[in-house]
């Protein structure tokens, strides 16, 4: 690239393979061959910085968020415009509520239900959207702060992890917007320095959806927790803020504010 920006997300296609998308700083996305390097820019927004990019489960549609509170959604094989969710500038009213009125930092398509999605950032405001719906979200679930890749969903449950010193990792019910749980591990240490949760994510060890990956900067660990037992099963200690975390089969990979990039297994 002409000049270096930092990659915000990436997001693998769900049916080719070898294809993943690349949102950067700079207001692109990139598609990028796995198999032999190859890369262009795909899209481009102007005047925004994408923190978060995600690929609906039939591989239809592609939807970005970022800088200026907009979600966007494109065409996956012609990279055009289909829809933009963003409030007016001076709208107060409560319909103003349907849309971020902040920065944007998740976004996660459903994995079956392919004309529903949700986003979270800097508002406060995790939010349902139908893509049959043109007017804004169709529900708001209230409070948590996303300031990473902390959202993931499995069937009716939003999982969400929030940039706050305590009870960061919570369970809501897709249908009403409603808060499940929050997580509250028994075996944590007392003595942290806050939990401050950047990524979460279930684990994709654990086919029954009752373990979760987080990471972020309070904790010094990335940590597997049962949702069941509630409680940690193991973590992997670092020495800098966790900001990104994915999972495949067993194994673990994360990394963040250290110049490192690890990989650990949990069984």
């Amino acid at each position: 690239m002409e000049q270096a920006f930092p990659i915000m997300c990436i997001r693998y296609h769900p049916v080719k393979t070898e294809v993943f998308y690349a949102a950067s700083a700079d207001g692109a996305v990139y598609i990028c061959n796995a198999e032999n390097g190859d890369f262009s820019r795909y899209i481009q927004e102007e005047d925004n910085e994408i923190n978060t990019v995600d690929i609906s489960v039939n591989a239809a549609l592609i939807a970005t968020g970022g800088k200026d509170g907009a979600v966007r959604l494109y065409d996956t094989d012609t990279a055009e415009i289909l829809m933009i969710y963003q409030k007016a500038l001076k709208d107060t009213s409560t319909d103003a509520l349907k849309f971020h009125r902040m920065r944007i930092f998740a976004l996660r398509f459903h994995p079956t239900m392919t004309e529903t999605f949700v986003t979270g950032g800097w508002d406060d405001m995790v939010k349902i959207w139908d893509i049959r719906v043109k007017n804004g979200c169709i529900r708001n679930i209230r409070g948590p702060h996303i300031c990473g890749d902390a959202i993931d969903l499995k069937e009716n449950v939003v999982l969400t992890g929030s940039w706050i010193v305590a009870g960061s990792l919570q369970l809501w019910d897709i249908g009403s917007a409603k808060l499940i749980e929050t997580v509250k591990p028994s075996n944590r240490p007392t003595t942290l320095d806050g939990e401050f949760l950047y990524a979460v994510q279930y684990f994709d060890g654990d086919p029954y959806g009752e373990m979760v990956c987080a990471g972020g900067s309070g904790t010094g660990a990335v940590e597997v927790i049962s949702l069941k037992e509630n409680r940690v099963l193991g973590n992997f200690r670092v020495n800098k803020a966790t900001q990104t975390i994915d999972s495949h089969g067993n194994v673990l990979a994360f990394g963040g504010v250290d110049p490192v990039l690890r990989m650990g297994e949990f069984a």
